[in-house]
């Protein structure tokens, strides 16, 4: 079992639309895939959208724990009345995976967003021994945003972390100069990023140049793709 977790530098990043154009990728690949998003609070769309990827596995499996408050997990669970930790979500990763060449495991809000009593997505990461993929958005202060992510231990096993910048909705000036200065920093083996992605292009055929970075980003996390 390969395990990805995709975590990001802050919440509405697009974690959520690599997972699911992840997923879409892979069966295309015709390898067997699982996902889940674990925990959501506030509304259930990123777990819906997973669900529309996979086809034909129970929202309720993708997304075990919901919880009303728009808050960050822990404490949207707290307030539920609920005691949640790392080792539970784990556990139900583990549990529902089934045979799956590829496991994905979307992570809620930044990579240091209480998921749990216990911790958070580095916890996560440590406890499903699975590769880490940081996501941003390309703007204004997203060097200083990926850099400190990329200083916590857990997102430099396996070789580091690879980095996917998404486009924001409209570019300022620091777009590509953010782009050489990562790229320069981490290698284009660690720098992947993507177009503004419509929703067009999670629903229906991805376009080529989605399919290269995903086949590039796969290998940075060294899947096998199936020929």
């Amino acid at each position: 079992m390969h395990v990805i977790v995709v975590t990001g530098t802050g919440t509405n990043v697009g974690k959520t639309v690599l997972t699911t154009l992840f997923v879409r990728h892979l069966k295309a690949r015709g390898m067997t895939v699982a996902a889940f998003k674990p925990l959501c609070s506030g509304e259930r769309s990123d777990a819906l959208n997973l669900a529309k990827a996979l086809g034909s596995v129970p929202v309720d499996i993708i997304n075990p724990w919901y919880f009303r408050h728009p808050l960050a997990p822990a404490i949207a669970a707290r307030l539920a009345g609920c005691s949640l930790c790392i080792h539970e979500i784990a556990t139900h990763v583990r549990i529902h995976t089934g045979t799956a060449a590829v496991t994905l495991v979307e992570a809620a809000g930044g990579l240091l967003s209480p998921l749990a009593s216990d911790g958070d997505a580095p916890e996560l990461i440590k406890a499903l021994k699975a590769y880490p993929v940081l996501v941003s958005v390309n703007r204004l202060g997203v060097i200083h945003d990926v850099r400190s992510a990329l200083a916590n231990a857990a997102l430099k096993r396996k070789g580091g972390a690879p980095v996917l910048l998404m486009a924001p909705l409209q570019r300022d000036s620091s777009y590509q100069h953010n782009l050489n200065f990562l790229q320069d920093e981490l290698g284009e083996d660690r720098l992947f990023h993507f177009p503004r992605v419509s929703s067009s292009t999670l629903s229906g055929r991805i376009p080529v140049r989605f399919e290269k970075e995903l086949d590039r980003l796969l290998t940075s996390l060294k899947v096998k793709l199936a020929q």
